[in-house]
């Protein structure tokens, strides 16, 4: 006695394509296969990259950053960003590091009493 098959029939670029349940599953687990190797995935080399980005900035900046703690009454605040994402035009993972700190405080200010009504002295 012979198995029985069931097919699945679709349209696939404007035509109606029938595939048996065998067929279907082989083009299934080819276009996983496919998939899997094309996603950049972030590894080891990525995270080696961006600790090394980091610790150039410290580098970059620990003059300036030496000379704002110093200055700081309340502690420095240092934050660091950090943008991944796939360039347009290679392959891989695109890597954007950033530094933020405060390296003066910079406080100014001010105080005028005006009355509109009182004429000047010397008007």
């Amino acid at each position: 006695m012979a198995e029985e098959q069931t097919s699945t029939t679709f349209k696939f670029k404007d035509k109606e394509v029938t595939l048996t349940d065998e067929q279907l599953s082989n083009v299934a687990d080819q276009a996983k296969r496919e998939m899997a190797s094309s996603f950049i995935h972030i590894g080891p080399r990525v995270a080696h990259q961006i600790g090394r980005d980091i610790a150039a900035l410290l580098r970059e900046n620990l003059q300036d950053i030496d000379v704002a703690y110093t200055e700081a009454e309340d502690g420095l605040a240092i934050t660091f960003s950090l943008k991944l994402s796939t360039p347009k035009n290679a392959d891989g993972v695109k890597i954007e590091t950033g530094i933020n700190f405060v390296k003066e405080r910079i406080k100014s200010g001010k105080v005028a009493v005006v009355d509109e009504k009182q004429g000047g002295l010397f008007d």
